[in-house]
Protein backbone atom coordinates (compact mmCIF):
# COMPACT_ATOMS: atom_id res chain seq x y z
CA UNK A 1 0.00 0.00 0.00
CA UNK A 2 1.13 3.68 -0.64
CA UNK A 3 2.19 5.80 2.02
CA UNK A 4 0.42 9.34 1.91
CA UNK A 5 1.68 12.82 3.30
CA UNK A 6 -1.76 14.39 4.80
CA UNK A 7 -1.92 18.33 5.94
CA UNK A 8 -4.78 19.31 7.75
CA UNK A 9 -5.70 22.91 6.70
CA UNK A 10 -7.81 23.44 10.10
CA UNK A 11 -5.09 22.39 12.72
CA UNK A 12 -1.79 22.75 10.41
CA UNK A 13 -0.87 19.08 11.35
CA UNK A 14 1.35 17.44 8.63
CA UNK A 15 1.38 13.04 8.87
CA UNK A 16 1.82 10.36 6.80
CA UNK A 17 -0.51 7.17 6.66
CA UNK A 18 -0.88 4.43 4.70
CA UNK A 19 -3.65 3.23 2.73
CA UNK A 20 -5.28 1.42 -0.45
CA UNK A 21 -6.15 4.20 -3.34
CA UNK A 22 -10.11 3.66 -2.78
CA UNK A 23 -9.55 3.79 0.99
CA UNK A 24 -7.39 6.87 0.82
CA UNK A 25 -10.05 8.52 -1.56
CA UNK A 26 -13.03 7.81 -0.23
CA UNK A 27 -11.22 9.42 3.29
CA UNK A 28 -10.31 13.07 1.98
CA UNK A 29 -13.88 13.05 0.19
CA UNK A 30 -15.03 12.12 3.94
CA UNK A 31 -12.58 15.15 5.46
CA UNK A 32 -12.50 17.82 2.89
CA UNK A 33 -10.21 19.84 4.97
CA UNK A 34 -7.28 17.55 4.93
CA UNK A 35 -5.44 17.90 1.75
CA UNK A 36 -2.51 15.56 -0.07
CA UNK A 37 1.33 16.93 0.43
CA UNK A 38 3.28 15.81 -2.46
CA UNK A 39 6.68 16.00 -1.26
CA UNK A 40 8.39 14.88 -4.53
CA UNK A 41 7.32 13.21 -7.19
CA UNK A 42 7.75 9.37 -7.73
CA UNK A 43 11.18 8.17 -9.31
CA UNK A 44 9.58 5.57 -11.68
CA UNK A 45 10.59 7.56 -14.97
CA UNK A 46 14.16 6.71 -16.61
CA UNK A 47 16.10 9.95 -18.02
CA UNK A 48 18.10 8.19 -19.99
CA UNK A 49 15.08 5.98 -21.64
CA UNK A 50 13.35 8.94 -22.25
CA UNK A 51 15.91 11.03 -23.96
CA UNK A 52 16.22 14.16 -21.87
CA UNK A 53 19.70 12.30 -20.38
CA UNK A 54 22.28 10.79 -22.27
CA UNK A 55 24.04 7.50 -21.14
CA UNK A 56 27.96 9.24 -19.64
CA UNK A 57 31.12 8.88 -21.82
CA UNK A 58 32.67 5.79 -20.08
CA UNK A 59 29.66 4.19 -20.96
CA UNK A 60 29.05 4.89 -24.08
CA UNK A 61 32.66 3.93 -25.06
CA UNK A 62 32.35 0.84 -23.68
CA UNK A 63 29.43 -0.09 -26.32
CA UNK A 64 31.57 1.06 -28.73
CA UNK A 65 34.70 -1.03 -27.90
CA UNK A 66 31.72 -3.95 -27.53
CA UNK A 67 30.33 -2.93 -31.07
CA UNK A 68 33.97 -2.90 -32.85
CA UNK A 69 35.02 -6.58 -31.13
CA UNK A 70 31.63 -8.03 -32.29
CA UNK A 71 32.02 -7.56 -36.13
CA UNK A 72 29.96 -10.58 -36.94
CA UNK A 73 27.13 -9.82 -33.79
CA UNK A 74 23.56 -10.05 -35.53
CA UNK A 75 21.69 -8.45 -32.26
CA UNK A 76 20.77 -5.08 -34.12
CA UNK A 77 19.44 -6.88 -37.04
CA UNK A 78 15.57 -7.21 -36.51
Amino acid sequence: MPIYCFWDTLTNRHWEESFKVKEMEKYLKDNIYIKIEILFPPATLDPIRLGIKKPDNVFRERLRKIKKENKGSTINDR
